[in-house]
């Protein structure tokens, strides 16, 4: 794809991104909090001059917090019923983006209205408080200092149709902000590639912030040009906001569609042809 396209030209943004190493099950638990909060805000110290900040899933506790965090930036939200993605310009909420689709057995639990009790008594077990979360129902970006992002969190960042409708509602750069400490090896990395095709699939300069998972800059083909893997740390991210409509934003999965419904017409009319060839006396 990197041979027949060339980078898009747009204006120049720079970001902060944390990669962070926090336990997933002491932060479901509440356990972890007050020493990670503070490794957050420790991390944000090193943001230079014209840099918004990049916070992960969850890395802010509940919507109150937001008047404590350093700077102006995209922040991970952990409230009911949704999971949340807002942006912050240092004094109110300027957007927010409601997870459109929570992990299934994770954050979403079929039939929970009638299992409830069941639920309830697997997760007292485990040590956890059974809260559900509600999907969002739009894609909606979020403007901040100027520019216009298409945040999405963790789990979205895999269904096409996300990043796709957040493009055509004029997001200049995708952000997926995720907590990827439920797995490790290639579970990671599969979710990260997953991630680089929708830039590919809108153009756009994509950026993560994560817990335990890929930090990293991919740029309008899908190549990562920051990364960071492991460790605590920071990327000082350079990207830029790109404009415009990619034929695929445009249709979405209907030219795939038509494709194959034309390789089933022509592969149907082969195979009759071939029957007529054999079979010659057969109608």
């Amino acid at each position: 794809y990197g041979m027949t396209r060339v980078p898009g030209e747009g204006t120049q943004g720079t970001a902060l991104l944390l990669r962070t190493e926090e336990d997933s099950f002491g932060k479901a638990s509440g356990q972890t909090f007050p020493g990670q909060w503070q490794v957050k805000q420790t991390l944000s110290a090193k943001r230079r001059p014209g840099e918004i900040l990049i916070w992960s899933e969850t890395a802010v506790p509940a919507a109150g917090w937001l008047s404590t965090v350093p700077a102006p930036g995209l922040y991970g939200v952990a409230q009911q019923p949704a999971n949340t993605a807002v942006g912050w310009d240092g004094r109110t909420v300027t957007g927010h983006y409601l997870k459109a689709h929570p992990v299934p057995f994770g954050e979403y639990f079929p039939l929970s209205s009638l299992l409830r009790p069941l639920y309830n008594r697997i997760f007292q077990r485990i040590g956890f408080p059974f809260q559900p979360q509600q999907p969002g129902q739009a894609y909606q970006e979020i403007t901040l200092l100027g520019g216009r992002y298409g945040v999405y969190i963790c789990y979205d960042s895999i269904f096409s149709q996300v990043a796709r409708h957040l493009a055509l509602d004029h997001a200049q750069v995708l952000v997926n902000v995720s907590n990827d400490g439920w797995y490790s090896g290639w579970g990671v990395w599969q979710h990260f590639d997953m991630g680089r095709v929708r830039a590919i699939e809108t153009r756009r300069w994509m950026l993560r912030s994560v817990n335990k998972g890929i930090a990293a800059v991919v740029n309008d083909l899908g190549k990562p040009v920051q990364l960071r893997a492991s460790g605590v740390g920071v990327v000082h991210a350079e990207y830029l906001r790109l404009e415009g409509t990619t034929l695929y934003v445009r249709w979405g999965d209907t030219s795939a569609l038509l494709v194959m419904l034309l390789l089933f017409g022509f592969g149907s009319s082969l195979q009759v042809q071939r029957s007529r060839d054999i079979y010659p006396n057969v109608r």
